[in-house]
């Protein structure tokens, strides 16, 4: 997700996305739609083991403190974040009754109907002059959540906290791009960022901490929650971005700098209350283009592992944070783009880094997934290969893709532990605290986070 230069948002990706569906429908073989999804079931089974020559690294150990607690439930209260323990909890529910979600856990989550929690993964692009619409799709369809296009300004608070409370029985996600540089939708209402390698060349860590923190807590009056940021990709091209878009959007071409201050702009979101999603995994630097536009191979997954891995490998295993994840393919893995290979999200993502909290798609109606994929299909695959939210830009009816998403779900129950696994995830990160009892979905924190030990080789 990006701006262009004016700041506006570039090309309609969703609209040039569903003009390809509706071509690649026509000519589209029944066969090749058939042949994807056993190639992607044979996929789900390989990917139960680790791939080969893959690094055992230990997973990320659990506690029972909800990592985003704060960022929903004290949003407008002005208090000190506070932490919860299991012992502190209510017990889990044993009713599918509406009213507010008091805590999660997976046996309570299974008794939900298929289409309550296929829904509670889909989250819509919308831009911020659609902000009605936005707040009236939240309360029709229960789906996760919104990322906010455009330029809101401080006037849009209000319609914005109305989207974040549209739901009785939770808060909705309200996320938006804001990296700095050329993609910060917040320039107007909050005030300019430096690009991220402005960032790493001219200041601390430490000062960028404290910069991301005041930054952050401006989004959060305004209502937001969520910040899709900062950047994990190296910096293998020219500044404005190059083949592959990225450029001066990554801190460096040097891991233990990406890692040092990704790091504390993480950090300075969540003193702020805000939950950060770091991007693009498994590392877009060093793509070969750009997927808003066209479908993209990065280097092999040994060559990934020797470079562009190492800051997300640091990063989730020492913060509470989401990870987006890109649809470059990865050659040594499979021939799908890593957002919907079980190979790179349950296998590299989830078992060689051990990260078990929140997985985001990046958005699925991009050319390099509309076009090989319809909606359904996208949806389906990335949740199969161990996606938690499944973004799309502004589609024309997000009631049938959670129709459609159901409806695979049913027909293939094994998918029904994944889905429930995907919801648990969904309600954690919204900030919604574990049950007594209930195993932990998410890795948690502190408020203050020290700084980690750099990984630089694994």
């Amino acid at each position: 997700m990006r701006l262009s230069r004016a700041g506006r948002p570039e090309a309609n990706v969703a609209s040039a996305g569903r003009r390809n569906r509706s071509g690649s429908r026509r000519y589209r073989t029944a066969a090749k739609i058939v042949g994807a999804l056993i190639a992607c079931s044979a996929i789900t089974a390989q990917a139960q083991a680790a791939p080969p020559g893959a690094a055992a690294i230990p997973p990320v150990s659990t506690v029972t403190i909800s990592p985003a607690s704060t960022i929903f439930a004290e949003a407008t209260s002005g208090t000190t974040p506070s932490l919860q323990t299991a012992d502190t909890l209510a017990p889990p529910s044993t009713t599918v009754a509406s009213g507010p979600i008091r805590c999660v856990s997976p046996l309570t989550l299974d008794k939900r109907d298929t289409r309550w929690l296929a829904s509670n993964l889909i989250m819509v692009g919308i831009p911020i002059r659609s902000g009605a619409r936005a707040r009236a799709l939240v309360q029709r369809h229960e789906i996760a959540g919104i990322l906010v296009r455009g330029a809101p300004r401080a006037a849009d608070a209000t319609l914005l906290r109305s989207i974040r409370d549209a739901r009785s029985d939770m808060p909705t996600i309200v996320a938006v791009d804001e990296e700095g540089g050329r993609v910060q939708h917040l320039a107007v209402a909050v005030g300019k960022l430096p690009s991220a390698k402005t960032m790493a060349a001219t200041r601390s860590s430490q000062q960028i901490r404290a910069l991301i923190k005041a930054h952050g807590i401006a989004m959060r009056k305004l209502g937001f929650t969520f910040v899709f940021g900062p950047v994990l990709d190296l910096q293998f091209g020219p500044d404005k971005g190059g083949a592959n878009g990225i450029g001066d959007r990554a801190f460096s071409a040097d891991p233990a700098v990406v890692t040092e201050y990704a790091t504390a702009f993480a950090q300075g979101m969540l003193d702020a209350g805000i939950y950060p999603v770091v991007k693009h995994f498994p590392g877009g630097g060093r793509a070969n283009g750009d997927p808003h536009y066209k479908g993209t191979v990065s280097p092999s997954i040994e060559e990934l592992r020797a470079l562009d891995l190492i800051p997300f490998a640091n990063l989730v295993r020492t913060l509470p944070i989401g990870v987006m994840t890109g649809h470059q393919q990865v050659p040594g893995l499979d021939s799908l783009p890593a957002s919907l290979s079980p190979k790179a999200v349950g296998g590299v993502l989830r078992k060689e880094l051990g990260f078990n909290g929140l997985a985001i798609t990046d958005s699925l109606s991009m050319w390099s997934i509309a076009f090989n994929f319809n909606r359904i299909q996208a949806a389906t695959l990335a949740l199969k290969a161990g996606n938690d939210i499944l973004l799309f830009d502004d589609e024309p009816d997000v009631g049938e893709i959670i129709r459609g998403l159901t409806d695979a779900i049913e027909a293939e129950p094994k998918l029904r532990p994944r889905l429930v696994n995907a919801a648990t995830n969904v309600l954690r990160a919204k900030g919604i605290p574990l049950c007594a009892g209930a195993p932990s979905g998410l890795p948690t924190s502190t408020t203050s986070v020290a700084a980690p030990t750099v990984t630089t080789t694994f």
